[in-house]
This record gives structure tokens, C-alpha cells and sequence, in this order.
């Protein structure tokens, strides 16, 4: 009997409390709001505060890395220009041995600056193939102080 007494009073307040149609507030004015005064404590100050702080380093950290990392992208990119200018330096001098090393180019310098003329008939002599000698470097120095 309790129960359904229950059930019927439950019923009963829904069937009170539901209906179809929306009923709309409007929004309450600007006079009408109420102005919300906020009391921080001493501990969520600290926090608040702590947290600032703490973002800031975070912002100052994060310039002075970049700074950082800007001056080591310097620095690395005119290591590489130095070592392309070193590279481009060999190259060249690669081109010079070449060019120096030119029969032509030797033959010109013997000529003109050590006065070396190519050897007549009677200067050549021609070996013969037996004639092998064990010791060159002796034997020439025999010859040349005797």
C-alpha cells in the first residue's frame, strides 16, 4: 500500500512538472548581472605566482636556446663556406700540378730556364739487355769519384 502510494505521488509530479511547450528567459541586463568579487587565498597566490614565474623562465630559456642554436648554425655554415673555399683552393692546385706536369710545360722550363738541349748521337748510350748490375746506386758512385 506504501508503494503505491509512492508511485501514484511520483506520477503524479511528473505529470505536474512536464510540458510541451519551451518557456524562453531573455537574458538578464546589464544592470541586472551581479558583479562576481573573487578572494584568492594565500596559497593560490603562491601557485598563481609560482606559475608566472615559471613560464616566464620557460619563455626566456626557450629564447636563449634558439639564440644558442642560431649562433651554431652560424658558426657551421661559415666552417662550410671556409671548407668550400679550401676545397675550390685544391682543385685549383690540382689543375696547376696537372698543367705543370705537362711534357710540354717541362720541356719549355728545362729549355729556357735550365739551358738543357736534348743530347746528340755520340752523348746516348744504349744498354744492352744482359748487362744487369745488383748494385746502381754503388756503381754510380764509383764511377762519379774515380
Amino acid at each position: 500500500m506504501a508503494a503505491e502510494r509512492v508511485y501514484a505521488s511520483t506520477a503524479n509530479s511528473y505529470a505536474n512538472t512536464y510540458r510541451m511547450e519551451r518557456q524562453y528567459q531573455a537574458a538578464p541586463s546589464v544592470k541586472d548581472r551581479r558583479k562576481v568579487n573573487v578572494v584568492f587565498n594565500s596559497k593560490t597566490k603562491k601557485h598563481t605566482l609560482t606559475a608566472v614565474i615559471a613560464a616566464g623562465l620557460f619563455f626566456v630559456m626557450m629564447v636563449v636556446f634558439t639564440a644558442f642554436a642560431s649562433h651554431l648554425a652560424y658558426a657551421n655554415n661559415q666552417l662550410q663556406k671556409e671548407n668550400q673555399d679550401l676545397a675550390n683552393e685544391v682543385q685549383s692546385l690540382k689543375v696547376d700540378i696537372k698543367s705543370a706536369m705537362n711534357i710540354g710545360t717541362i720541356e719549355t722550363a728545362a729549355s729556357e730556364q735550365l739551358g738543357m738541349v736534348y743530347p746528340t748521337g755520340s752523348q746516348m748510350v744504349t744498354l744492352e739487355k744482359g748487362s744487369g748490375v745488383d748494385n746502381l746506386a754503388a756503381k754510380l758512385k764509383a764511377e762519379a769519384f774515380n
